[in-house]
């Protein structure tokens, strides 16, 4: 009380002397009041304050000095009295830290261990009950002081996600007519309003479809085909969005669809409908039957990496009640499963299904050319009909497939492909083959094509973050007598066009996709699109390897010359057998390339006991690139940039510069469980530079070279020491130049030879820098 009497005589002062100067202008800026009310209020104060402090007048200080001195001396001495008192009741450090040590052990000491605890650091029992009260007291404030900061950050998380769904809802839209979803600032009559237009909007355009198509009247099949809109609100809740049904029927909406043609007799014969409707339903209920099924209809493979067919209780179970012939004699039987995890939504995933063009742009190391024309039924069609042929869900395809090697043949499959929509969020998109069905009059054996589907498909479910689990299964014939040996293990492991070679192409395709849309929406060391830029270059080089590698003989005007030749000696001498092919330069290709020839060479060996993983780590060291790349000229090669595309390891875009001329070359590689590539091509720095320029890549002409490496489909044995008994690798070489000439018999033998000595160089140096044992010719 003492000091506090003191710092109010000091404050008193103070101010008084301040407004005693004639700072009578801070009074009346506070709304003290006038001058003369300003004096009263400050002589009533000081009389107050006197009076507290037990001093005389404050005007008659100059009579009463000596005891109002003697009076602040008492009490200044009064008041160092107690602060050093106070001192000498503080605790020390060592028994600060001997109380901590107790507290650390017992929060709550009873009144025994507090006089002992007392009687051992000499302070009375009352410190150390204080000491612990406040001890607990700061303890329970710093836990409610770490709770409340704990609680902000998860607010504000919280708060920031909810802004992120609702960014995302407003920003929803629909597949098929890219509007958006939710229509924001109106009400819920007004969204159902808006959304029963569009579906009259959309069932008008089907109709006029249905007309062209089969020159009748259509809309009364299509009333009686799908819901009135008077009947939508119904299934539509609050929010705009359609409830699933709770069982298995087409998908209502109908897929956006590419490259489709209307069949030119769209009349179907009776009896050939019905089989397509009764196809299609068949295969349907035995795509279930397969997608449910466990053990024994399927097994582990041996590696565990995918599920096998078990053939006779497959059999056993289907084919009592099948339409289709399960397996006929001299084919091999691919019967896989496999399921996995994409970086796609299941809906627009469905959509690319669906559509061919999009389709063979997510599976390019697979579909070669794909074509689709819709199921029209004519006029007088069943409800059962309609439901299953009408509105898009049912395609007729016509697809080529191929295995990445020259010495295998293209594919061809014809079959057809329906989505159907069983749950929330889930569909199932299933092929099955039309063989002898469509273009044969009755009573005429149908003619079978080398591949064909049996019930195959994918279940796609819908995940959270924009994913989806995929269940993959591939049922499918293929016959060996136009394949090579050396392929026959691959074919029957179904790493060739299995489950597991369609879902990883699918897994590191959507992450390539991914990847370009963040590089188109971040901005890093390159500006927006320049990186985008190269990832379309490379994906067009890249899908132009694949189409030389096997495509060559549907090249117009082609002409082809077997090469063979030795490399090395003695016992580490081998042979090599080369397929050139020549052909004139396409009329898109640059000015300067007009009237060359392109010279295509391949060659394809098997490795026994080197895995496809050794070989390409090889191909990808570019400290070691000289000894193979002839791009290089031996010479060292720098690394201008590299991006990633997958997150499996080995998947990048690379962009190389040749130390010997400088001359710069496009790479990309692409590696999963079941291939590895690695194409690259040569450019220039003005081509590069007008690729950076967003200025697009379609006058981009690059002739692309590359390595494909396949497993050769031997099963390891681990319980043998030998290497020839673990899995090899099937390794196929191209190397394209451009030679000059009018015709392709002006290419000249010495050309043919030095493509062919090129391709036993690459070869030697991978068999070489691998350590294999042996080089075969596949």
């Amino acid at each position: 009380m003492v000091v506090e009497k003191i710092d109010l005589i000091a404050f008193v002062i103070t101010m008084e002397g301040q407004w005693g100067n004639g700072n009578m202008n801070t009074g009346l800026d506070l709304g003290i009041g006038s001058p003369g009310e300003y004096s009263l209020m400050l002589q009533d104060l000081s009389v107050d304050m006197d009076g507290l402090l037990g001093l005389g007048e404050n005007t008659n200080m100059g009579k009463n000095g000596d005891a109002s001195t003697t009076a602040v001396e008492q009490d200044n001495s009064n008041g160092n009295e107690r602060r050093a008192d106070w001192r000498r009741r503080r605790h020390n450090r060592d028994q600060v830290h001997q109380l901590e040590i107790v507290f650390r052990e017992n929060q709550h000491p009873d009144e025994n261990e507090r006089a002992e605890l007392a009687r051992r650091l000499g302070i009375t029992g009352k410190q150390v009950k204080f000491w612990f009260q406040n001890r607990r007291s700061s303890v329970k404030t710093q836990g409610q002081r770490k709770e409340t900061n704990e609680l902000r950050e998860e607010n504000e998380l919280l708060k920031a996600e909810r802004l992120a769904l609702m960014s995302a809802i407003e920003d929803s839209r629909c597949l098929t007519c890219r509007g958006r979803m939710v229509q924001a600032g109106g009400t819920g009559r007004q969204q159902l309003l808006l959304e029963n237009a569009r579906l009259r909007e959309e069932i008008q355009k089907t109709n006029a479809f249905i007309q062209t198509a089969s020159g009748g009247t259509a809309p009364e099949l299509m009333t009686s085909a799908m819901p009135s809109c008077s009947a939508g609100p119904a299934n539509v809740d609050h929010a705009g969005k359609g409830k699933a049904p709770a069982t298995d029927h087409v998908l209502p909406p109908a897929p956006s669809h590419g490259g489709l043609t209307v069949p030119a007799n769209v009349g179907v014969a009776r009896s050939q409908r019905d089989m397509l409707v009764h196809l299609a339903v068949g295969a349907s209920q035995e795509f279930k039957t397969l997608v449910c099924s466990g053990t024994p209809m399927w097994m582990p493979s041996p590696d565990g990496q995918v599920e096998l067919l078990n053939f006779q209780t497959y059999i056993d179970t289907i084919f009592p009640t099948s339409m289709f012939v399960p397996y006929r004699v001299g084919v091999v039987v691919d019967g896989t499963r496999k399921t996995g995890d994409v970086q796609c939504i299941a809906s627009e995933l469905v959509g690319v299904l669906m559509n061919t063009v999009a389709w063979s742009r997510m599976f390019p190391g697979i579909v070669a050319s794909a074509s689709a024309s819709l199921i029209v039924p004519p006029n007088g069609a069943s409800q059962h009909e309609m439901a299953i042929l009408v509105r898009g869900n049912a395609l007729h395809m016509d697809a080529e497939l191929m295995l990445l090697s020259p010495r295998v043949p293209l594919r061809k499959v014809k079959f057809i492909r329906q989505c159907r929509y069983v749950a929330a969020d889930t569909w199932a998109v299933i092929d099955v083959s039309v063989d002898g069905i469509l273009g044969h009059p009755c009573g005429v054996p149908p003619t079978w094509t080398p591949s064909r589907f049996l019930p195959s498909g994918c279940l796609i479910q819908g995940r959270s973050n924009r994913r989806s689990k995929v269940t993959w299964i591939v049922n499918m014939e293929h016959e060996e007598t136009t394949v090579s040996p050396k392929y026959h293990p691959l074919l029957r492991s179904g790493q060739a066009l299995g489950a597991c070679r369609w879902l990883a192409s699918l897994e590191r395709q959507c992450e390539y996709l991914d990847a370009m849309h963040i590089a188109r929406n971040t901005a890093d060391m390159m500006p927006n699109g320049r990186k985008v830029n190269i990832y379309e270059a490379a994906q067009q080089m890249t899908r132009s390897f694949y189409e030389a590698m096997c495509g060559q003989s549907s090249q117009p005007r082609a002409s082809f010359v077997d090469w063979s030749g030795g490399c090395g000696v003695g016992v580490e001498r081998f042979e090599v057998v080369a397929r050139v092919v020549t052909y004139p330069v396409g009329n898109g290709a640059p000015r300067e390339q007009a009237g060359a020839i392109v010279l295509s060479a391949t060659a394809v060996v098997w490795l026994p006991g080197i895995p496809p993983q050794q070989v390409f780590d090889y191909l990808c060291d570019i400290n070691r690139r000289g000894e193979w790349d002839s791009l290089a000229n031996d010479a060292p090669v720098q690394q201008e940039g590299r991006f990633q595309t997958a997150k499996l390891p080995g998947n990048y875009v690379y962009v190389h510069r040749t130390m010997a001329n400088g001359n710069l070359i496009l790479q990309e590689t692409c590696a999963d469980t079941t291939s590895m590539v690695l194409a690259y091509a040569l450019t220039d720095e003005q081509a590069m530079q007008h690729v950076l320029k967003n200025a697009g890549t379609t006058s981009l002409s690059l002739l692309p070279s590359g390595v494909v490496i396949l497993p050769d489909g031997v099963s390891p044995d681990v319980s043998s020491s030998s290497s020839a008994s673990n899995a090899g690798s099937l390794v196929s070489v191209m190397y394209q130049t451009l030679v000059n000439g009018q015709e392709q018999e002006d290419t000249s033998l010495e050309a043919i030879d030095n493509a062919g000595n090129l391709l036993c160089r690459i070869i030697k140096n991978i068999k070489d820098a691998v350590h294999a044992s042996k080089v075969i010719t596949a």
